[in-house]
């Protein structure tokens, strides 16, 4: 009877190992987020998309995260939503994305001082 007890709880513990969920089943946190851009530069009037990835405090990339996205100086280049900065003015400027959580990431971009003719 203690036999089938033991073996009852080590089944029992071996279900509860572990996955990409937190504390009490809840989703895990994003770490940290690694934020690339199509190119470094951009002319005025131009766009570079960018992309992020989250990744869990065990380096595992976390799919699915949506981002707010952020410009260090809108003067110089915008970003939208979904991660395509503009050049508006000559200069360096950082793109930022964060993750629910707050984490966030960036990438440097500048925009020379060349005008993107249509």
């Amino acid at each position: 009877m203690l036999r089938a007890l033991l073996s009852l709880s080590v089944i029992a513990l071996a279900a509860c190992g572990s996955s990409s969920t937190g504390p009490a089943g809840g989703a895990a946190s994003v770490a940290s987020v690694t934020v690339t851009g199509a190119a470094a530069s951009v002319a005025i009037g131009g766009g570079v998309q960018f992309a992020a990835v989250a990744k869990d405090a065990s380096g595992n990339v976390m799919s699915g995260q949506t981002y707010t996205w952020s410009s260090s100086s809108t003067a110089n280049a915008t970003v939208s939503a979904s991660g395509l900065a503009t050049g508006v003015a000559a200069g360096p400027v950082t793109i930022s994305a964060a993750a629910a959580n707050g984490v966030k990431g960036s990438a440097s971009l500048t925009v020379s001082g060349t005008i993107k003719l249509p």
